[in-house]
């Protein structure tokens, strides 16, 4: 049986234990977190904690817990909402996870890293860290064809002039506005406001090179296109050679025949003599009188040829008579004669050696036909 003292000091035993139970049993050890590992890992990201919309978390705290559920300091004090990484996924199909250096899982772990991503329309984005990846921001707008900063617009704002991509085309002559400024072909046409060399000067009355010139180098003496006209006796200088009517005039410098000579003390055919006025002979045999017109009555030369053998021959002739007479050799109707004599309205100084030479060895030139060879 035990004494008093005995329960007393049982029982004080007892609750000694019971206190040393209490004060000395240990708490459960967390698991051991895995080393930090900078990267990438696929986990099961259901136990993370995710901000709800309109939550608002206390000053220094991220809204996350650690494994005994005490709060997680935030990186940045002054931000009140966190991501919502199950309400707007973004590119994250399968949250990466990394590890802090105090061994707590995250989505990642340094504020305002940045990794690449796919935005939703299809081009290469970025998204920012804050103990979870942020939505993947778009990025800047380029010019290639798609829409880079998922506005709904391709290439807005970075097009040039042309509606196209790079640098505007440098105008070229084609007809074109090439480098879209509203002007065709500006600064690249030829002198004639067109392509390519200009063209070539012909004679057709244009200014086919665009020189204000027409017909420059091409046309003839005359200013005109194609051959010189002929000279005609017209009284102008047709081949613009300067001169009139050089070598189609007769010999008064005049068009058309040569005036008739008349008896007015002119030497109206040209010939060098005044009133001269040739008479044509056409004569066969010899001891022939030959008389001059009317018009000009008086003989004042004679060009005649005798085709007989004998060696004389006789003219003979006066003055103020229009009547001449040629005899060859002394003997009528053996010889023969031909040639022109020419007759005057005005009395001469006769016939002589000098004014009507005749082809014999010798001359008779007497005043009457008496005077010849019998």
């Amino acid at each position: 049986m035990q004494t008093p003292t005995h329960v007393t000091l049982l029982l004080i035993a007892t609750l000694m234990m019971a206190c040393t139970t209490a004060e000395e049993v240990p708490q459960p050890a967390p698991s051991p977190a895995p080393a930090y590992t900078p990267g990438f890992g696929t986990v099961d990201h259901s136990n993370v904690p995710r901000a709800e919309p309109g939550d608002h978390q206390p000053d220094g705290s991220s809204g996350l817990a650690d494994a005994w559920g005490d709060p997680l300091p935030s990186p940045d004090s002054s931000a009140e909402e966190l991501y919502d990484a199950e309400e707007d996924p973004g590119p994250l199909t399968a949250p990466d996870t990394q590890y802090s250096a105090d061994g707590f899982e995250y989505e990642c772990d340094t504020p305002f890293t940045t990794k690449p991503c796919v935005t939703e329309c299809g081009s290469t984005g970025e998204h920012s860290c804050v103990k979870v990846w942020g939505p993947c921001e778009p990025p800047e707008e380029i010019c290639n064809g798609m829409d880079d900063d998922c506005d709904g617009v391709i290439d807005n704002g970075v097009l040039n002039e042309c509606g196209a991509c790079g640098e505007v085309p440098a105008e070229t002559c084609n007809g074109a506005d090439d480098d879209c400024d509203g002007g065709i072909d500006e600064g690249v046409t030829n002198a004639c406001g067109a392509c390519g060399p200009v063209g070539q000067e012909v004679c057709n009355g244009v200014d086919d090179n665009c020189d204000g010139q027409i017909d420059e180098g091409v046309s003839n003496a005359c200013g005109g296109c194609g051959a010189v006209p002929q000279e005609v006796c017209n009284g102008f200088d047709d081949d613009c050679d300067g001169q009139v009517d050089e070598g189609v005039s007769n010999a008064c410098g005049g068009c058309g025949p040569v005036p008739q000579e008349v008896c007015n003390g002119i030497d109206d055919d040209c010939d060098g003599v005044v009133d001269g006025i040739p008479f044509e002979l056409n004569l066969s045999g010899d001891c022939l009188y030959v008389q001059c017109p009317d018009y000009a009555p008086f003989p004042t030369a004679c060009n005649i040829i005798m085709q007989g053998g004998d060696h004389r021959g006789c003219v003979a002739s006066q003055p103020n008579l229009s009547v001449v007479y040629f005899q060859e050799g002394n003997q009528c109707g053996l010889g023969s004669l031909g040639g022109t004599l020419t007759c005057s309205c005005s009395p001469g100084v006769g016939l002589n050696a000098q004014n009507c030479p005749i082809n014999k060895q010798k001359k008779y030139y007497p005043s009457t036909p008496s005077g010849c060879p019998d």
